[in-house]
């Protein structure tokens, strides 16, 4: 969700068909939005266990993040 907020921030410092990289990372998960502010692709890294990689491409992103804002963290 940090990401998808930056990304959505930049929108107004951008020109139109401007796109950007930006990364987020914690000892658990690293993560790289690319793209456009309002549709951009997600790759991840995790840190942990067996050290999984993998990538949203930009449809799948949208879906993610309505998904994610569902989650009720304890």
């Amino acid at each position: 969700m940090q990401l998808a907020d930056t990304m959505q921030q930049m929108a107004s410092e951008l020109m139109d068909q401007e796109k950007i990289t930006c990364e987020a990372e914690s000892n658990l998960i690293w993560m790289e939005a690319k793209g456009l502010p309002h549709d951009y692709s997600l790759r991840f890294i995790l840190h942990s266990g067996r050290c999984v990689e993998g990538k949203w491409d930009t449809a799948a992103v949208k879906e993610l993040i309505q998904a994610a804002s569902t989650i009720e963290v304890f």
